[in-house]
């Protein structure tokens, strides 16, 4: 993989996390992609502005937010909980990039009113998200190919820690669920949590 870090540290300020680090030149190459860029008129919350007037977030800032949120989970892991041998179980921070990769594009897919529009129209974001991950005309594909020219064999790869989606098989397994009810993974972030 070539990661390759900024000369200096892009910062956006935010609303709600204050400030959003971006140290790798992937991250800004990614946000910096026609595809992502056309989040900054996604509304999050769909037609609840129309209700609640302050409910002015898009799926752009939303996206940045859940990029900042998993950075500081990853240096959290990094500093508390570090790998000591391959498989233990415990943070590899060389799975860093994918993570944020994988927080910042989570929901690139969607399209205008949010999951009201899916709900209309009949489309899925998600399979709208692979797509433009995986389909080579895409600015985003040719981003991660220049990262990893395999990130599809690469991301087939069972990560953990990774947020599955809502709903996933982990949600209807009684028997995998521990403390508070939650599957593995999410107990580990649960347990975790950034203060």
């Amino acid at each position: 993989m070539n990661i390759k870090l900024l000369p200096r540290e892009k910062v956006f300020r935010d609303p709600v996390h204050n400030y959003i680090h971006v140290q790798h030149q992937v991250i800004l190459d990614l946000i910096n992609t026609p595809e992502f860029q056309r989040l900054r008129r996604i509304k999050q919350l769909g037609v609840a502005d129309y209700v609640f007037q302050g409910a002015e977030h898009t799926r752009f800032t939303h996206s940045l937010g859940v990029y900042e949120i998993t950075r500081q989970i990853c240096d959290n892991f990094a500093v508390n909980y570090p790998t000591q041998t391959p498989g233990d179980g415990l943070w590899d921070d060389n799975e860093r990039l994918v993570a944020l990769c994988a927080a910042l594009l989570h929901d690139i897919g969607h399209g205008p009113y949010s999951h009201t529009f899916e709900h209309i129209f009949g489309t899925d974001h998600e399979a709208i998200t692979r797509r433009i991950l995986t389909d080579p005309s895409t600015k985003v594909n040719a981003v991660l190919r220049g990262v990893a020219p395999d990130f599809r064999k690469s991301g087939q790869r069972h990560r953990p820690y990774l947020p599955q989606p809502a709903g996933g098989a982990d949600d209807f397994q009684p028997d995998r669920r521990g403390p508070h009810g939650l599957p593995p993974a999410r107990r580990l972030l649960h347990r975790h949590q950034v203060r």
